[in-house]
């Protein structure tokens, strides 16, 4: 009963598991790096390994939605992060030099990025990053400078190859997706209006952003479910507006739609069942796009399984 309530309360708070996925992988991270500390003992320890795991919480930001991406935007973050620490430590004891410095190294980091301003963040975190280093390196030496950058870099190696070995759970920020698509599917039933549209788009989209971290056996099906449900969901939406749908045809389709709604929750196949010839009535339409979300999840359930 404790954990059902858990789980619900975490579904509230998080409904597509991306703070549940960033927890489970700063922990991993964390983990990680005070093994490393323990056997390479870097001077400023947590400074080394703060600038080195904060670059893989960048990365999990929803908009950096491909492998390729998150792996050159935490290369790209090591190179930039180097570089403010070396400015920044560099000019740290000339007031109005390192105000300069400051102002004129973030206009370009904000003028490299105006063309992708969900990626502005990254930016504030290499500027907090940055004046937080000249708690420990705040010298014009630059041997001493470099010696502290070369720590980094040799941890940033140690959390990249962590952050390619660490497991794929990205199904389930798509899969919490889904579900909540088909729970706002319900209600526009129950209320018999279009009013939830707007929320199931919504909840489409963090779906689509999704799909390009999947795995390859994944993708696949995955892909056309999504897309099957768009359709679903458009095809919902004009039978509630036109006001064309039968009492009996909505208890059908609300029937489908929590078969397939504790499917999905609970991870499990959808029996195949014969349906009856309804050429010319108004579920022909319901079937036909019904029957491939479940051809596709059933697939999905395979190969998860295989």
């Amino acid at each position: 009963m404790f954990m059902l309530k858990l789980n619900n309360w975490l579904d509230k708070c998080d409904p597509y598991w991306y703070s549940r996925l960033l927890g489970l992988k700063a922990t991993y991270i964390a983990v990680v790096l005070f093994m490393a500390n323990a056997l390479l003992h870097p001077p400023l320890a947590s400074l080394i390994m703060l600038v080195a795991g904060a670059g893989v919480l960048i990365i999990e930001m929803p908009a950096i939605n491909t492998h390729k991406k998150k792996d050159l935007i935490y290369l790209v973050y090591i190179l930039l992060i180097s570089i403010t620490i070396g400015l920044f430590s560099s000019y740290a004891y000339f007031k109005i030099g390192f105000i300069i410095v400051v102002a004129g190294w973030s206009y370009l980091l904000y003028s490299l990025l105006k063309k992708a301003p969900q990626l502005f963040p990254i930016v504030s975190v290499l500027l907090m990053l940055g004046l937080m280093a000249l708690e420990g390196v705040n010298t014009g030496n630059f041997y001493i400078i470099i010696n502290e950058l070369m720590f980094i870099w040799e941890f940033a190696l140690i959390v990249f190859w962590a952050h390619k070995l660490f497991p794929n759970l990205y199904h389930r920020v798509w899969r919490s997706s889904v579900i909540k698509s088909l729970e706002s599917m319900r209600q526009m039933l129950e209320d018999s209006d279009n009013q939830q549209s707007r929320v199931i788009f919504k909840h489409y989209l963090a779906a689509v952003n999704v799909l390009g971290l999947l795995q390859k056996d994944q993708l696949r099906s995955a892909t056309k479910l999504t897309k099957w449900l768009s359709y679903y969901h458009y095809y919902l939406a004009d039978m509630l507006v036109r006001e064309r749908v039968h009492p009996d045809d909505l208890v059908v389709i609300r029937k489908d739609i929590d078969l397939l709604y504790l499917a999905i929750n609970l991870g499990n196949t959808i029996p195949q069942v014969n349906i009856i010839n309804v050429n010319g009535n108004l579920l022909s339409q319901h079937y036909r796009i019904y029957g491939n979300i479940k051809a596709d999840w059933n697939r999905l359930c395979l190969a998860a399984s295989s």
